[in-house]
């Protein structure tokens, strides 16, 4: 009970600071962060009573990691929200305002791309990227089936 009511007294720290925010990025921002906490709050208690439950189950204890790890998150989020509004509010954003370059004017022009071989070294690194990333596929595809028994 203690934990959701501090959920709910930092959800209201997030309505606060979408109201004080002076710009819309900061507002979707706080937004966003109320979102995510009315989301993942109850989540966090519901992962804690499971291990509860179940306490010498190894996915209970990485699940309840998981959402602690998601929840310090979202408490940076909330930390970042609040200081970027207070910074905000104590000076008046400023506005610039830019031009657009006249087409044809000031190298806007595109030119045609030309095509460049690549050394065997830089092969060799597109090459060990694509097959971190097919073990990487292979590593998140084995978890999902873990997760699906």
């Amino acid at each position: 009970d203690r934990f959701n009511e501090m959920v709910e007294h930092i959800l209201e720290v997030c309505k606060l600071m979408r109201h004080m925010a002076p710009s819309e990025t900061l507002q979707v921002s706080a937004r966003y962060t109320e979102i995510n906490l009315r989301i993942y709050g109850p989540q966090v208690v519901t992962a804690a009573h499971t291990l509860n439950q179940h306490p010498t189950s190894k996915i209970a204890k990485e699940n309840l990691e998981v959402f602690a790890e998601m929840w310090q998150s979202l408490m940076t989020d909330v930390t970042t929200v609040c200081k970027d509004v207070m910074e905000s509010t104590r000076q008046p954003e400023k506005q610039t305002y830019m031009s657009l370059p006249r087409p044809g004017k000031h190298g806007t022009t595109s030119k045609p791309l030309k095509s460049v071989r690549l050394d065997v070294e830089e092969q060799e690194k597109i090459a060990k990227a694509g097959l971190e990333m097919k073990l990487a596929t292979s590593e998140m595809e084995a978890e999902t089936d873990r997760w699906q028994e």
